[in-house]
């Protein structure tokens, strides 16, 4: 049995798109983080911070409630924790073609 030499074409709206980052931290410092800067051409964008205090494979991240990007494409947020990691949300039916990565706007924050 070779090659069948089909193509195929999809339709319709797109799906809602969920992109989710590795963690990153300071430590042994914590980290306060104001803000979440999107890198894609997704015309609306709501992101979300996960933290939590270690990495025990048993200790998931806890999730701060999500904003929506803002005119200066910036989803600000504040929340703080030790290692932390961003999710971005796109709607569904939106036109968009790259979604890259985020650049966070955060500072070390105290030792735990």
């Amino acid at each position: 049995a070779g090659p069948i030499h089909n193509i195929g074409f999809f339709s319709g709206d797109s799906l809602e798109a969920i992109v989710e980052t590795q963690e990153f931290s300071q430590d042994p410092y914590r980290i306060d983080i104001n803000g979440i800067t999107p890198i894609s051409d997704a015309p609306s964008i709501f992101a979300s911070v996960g933290n939590r205090d270690v990495l025990a494979q048993n200790v998931a991240s806890t999730y701060g409630l999500e904003s929506q990007m803002n005119q200066d494409g910036m989803c600000p947020v504040l929340e703080n924790g030790r290692y932390v990691r961003a999710k971005l949300r796109i709607p569904a039916a939106q036109n968009w073609k790259f979604a890259r990565g985020i650049i966070p706007d955060f500072m070390k924050a105290g030792k735990l």
